[in-house]
């Protein structure tokens, strides 16, 4: 009766290992598809939040501060003019010149992105839940559609 119990408990224990070991297997292998390399970071356009976020990237990769200002918002780019419009004046350069060469150096470390999680905050708001592979980090990202083009509303940092 002892050894019926005690294969009974060795069969559940192995059981219960095989399907952590699964669960853990099958978690890092979807992770890993959902990566998005910064060698893939383009400029995907602006139909939808995953695609207006990769040409946010796109932008900041190249230090192009234009593009990074027509990936946003207006009113993220009146709070770019208010926090650094200064700053780019003292350097006699513009806005976009200014946030090309200021942005890029925050992501680096960066090596790609992971899309954590996607919530509706309306229907014309998305916040992503974004890990900065590399830096370890996870970011929330606000994109908002205007004129049928998401843009990057809020992006922390």
């Amino acid at each position: 009766m002892a050894w019926t119990k005690t294969k009974t408990v060795i069969a559940a224990g192995a059981a219960v290992l095989l399907v952590a070991g699964t669960a853990t297997f099958i978690l890092k292998h979807v992770a890993v598809r959902n990566d998005i390399p910064r060698a893939s970071w383009t400029d995907s356009g602006h139909g939808d939040p995953k695609s207006a976020l990769l040409s946010f990237l796109s932008a900041v990769q190249q230090a192009d501060g234009e593009k990074i200002l027509a990936s946003c918002t207006p009113e993220l780019q009146q709070e770019f003019q208010r926090r650094f419009g200064q700053q780019a004046q003292a350097q006699g350069v513009s806005l976009g010149e200014f946030l090309g060469h200021d942005v890029q150096p925050r992501f680096r470390s960066t090596t790609g992105i992971r899309i954590v999680a996607q919530t509706s905050v309306s229907p014309d708001r998305v916040q992503l839940r974004v890990l900065a592979l590399g830096e370890g980090k996870e970011h929330p990202v606000v994109l908002k559609k205007t004129d049928d083009e998401w843009k990057v509303d809020q992006i922390f940092r």
